[in-house]
């Protein structure tokens, strides 16, 4: 089968979790004899290292809807015999570029790596949180939730999948759309980036260490919330500190307020491009976000035997997590979650438990098991 994956913009496998996958998932079809291809809707990264033949839209400052973007898109489908097309960001304008000029001929599989309307709710949930919900505000998320509905309609007319990231989100999104039949849309996890090779030396390097992984500056992160749990935790823990793993530009509020409480033990960490031997020492991972789609983070924390103690702010979370392997906490209560990461550190025999029972939890996204349901889902359309 000749695959060509669509990645908006520019692709380096450590831009992000869907860059990260579709490397992965690359790979994997190479060794099951696929010819694969990756699409950039934008050059300017060197490509040299990448494990499959990279094309590029010669497109300059003009919209990726100009002819000549068309005619080189048409032409890389005819030239390499392409049969389907993996679609990565179906929403943004390059996705929808891509659907608008696929032939018929060629199955287009569209994916949403996001937890559907998330971004929306989230922000309409904080606004009633801080109490300023005013009309104009929630007048204005609902038209942008309106405005989503239309182009995810848009894409399962397109497209011939739209492929979510767990089977919770096929039953939102079929309620939110009001749609009477969801056969174009399909659940596929996203694959562990890591082999369980190391698995075994998990346990003995663990350290007293509470680590937070993710886009610091990122609104969906919530990162100060995970600062203001620490701060409980810390006052009752002097053995144990908190890491704080991610690109921390943009994120003064979350230094000032650290500073300002004089809090403990909490080290800003900047970004690490090879975050394994974070997990590897770290006891307890936490995650307080607004919304995820398929946490990459948590997938990869708890196959290194990191505990998670996660808010349950995303239906996913429960393909991932049950009361063996970690603990989930209602949305935005921070005693609750400091409980939770007291209740680990007073117990380490649990936390040994469910350390062991999150590395083998993990093991049924390795990639070959992800990629049997890839081909299926080849053969399905």
């Amino acid at each position: 089968m000749n695959i060509l994956f669509v990645i908006p913009g520019s692709f380096s496998p450590s831009l992000g979790g869907v860059e990260r996958v579709t490397d992965l998932l690359a790979r994997e079809f190479l060794q099951r004899n696929h010819k694969v291809y990756f699409l950039c809707t934008y050059s300017g990264l060197d490509h040299s290292n990448s494990a499959v033949d990279v094309f590029c839209l010669s497109r300059a400052q003009e919209s990726v809807f100009s002819d000549r973007s068309v005619c080189e898109y048409q032409k890389i489908l005819e030239d390499n015999k392409i049969k389907i097309v993996i679609n990565q960001k179906p929403l943004c304008e390059d996705g929808l570029f891509i659907l608008e000029n696929t032939p018929s001929s060629v199955k287009v599989v569209s994916v949403y790596h996001s937890k559907p309307f998330g971004d929306y709710l989230a922000k309409l949930i904080i606004w009633k949180r801080k109490g300023i919900m005013g009309k104009f505000v929630s007048l204005f998320y609902r038209y942008k939730i309106q405005q989503t509905k239309h182009i995810f309609r848009k894409i399962i007319d397109k497209s011939d999948c739209l492929c979510l990231l767990s089977g919770s989100y096929i039953k939102e999104l079929g309620r939110f759309l009001d749609l009477e039949d969801c056969k174009k849309l399909r659940a596929i996890n996203n694959p562990n980036i890591f082999d369980h090779g190391k698995n075994s030396l998990c346990y003995s390097a663990k350290e007293n260490v509470l680590l937070f992984v993710g886009r610091l500056a990122f609104f969906q992160k919530n990162t100060l919330e995970f600062i203001k749990v620490w701060e409980i935790v810390s006052k009752n823990n002097p053995s144990w500190r908190a890491e704080i793993v991610g690109n921390d530009t943009g994120c003064q509020k979350e230094h000032d307020y650290v500073e300002k409480n004089r809090i403990k033990r909490c080290e800003f960490v900047g970004y690490v491009q090879d975050v394994s031997s974070y997990y590897e020492k770290a006891s307890v991972i936490c995650m307080t976000s607004h919304y995820e789609g398929w946490p990459m983070v948590l997938i990869e924390a708890m196959s290194r035997g990191c505990v998670p103690v996660v808010y349950k702010t995303f239906s996913a979370i429960h393909d991932i997590i049950t009361d063996t392997n970690g603990i989930l906490i209602e949305p935005y209560d921070i005693n609750s979650m400091a409980r939770g990461i007291q209740y680990l550190i007073d117990n380490p025999h649990v936390r040994s438990r469910m350390a062991v029972s999150a590395v083998d939890s993990q093991r049924k996204f390795d990639v070959s098991s992800i990629a049997d349901e890839w081909e299926k889902l080849f053969a399905d359309i």
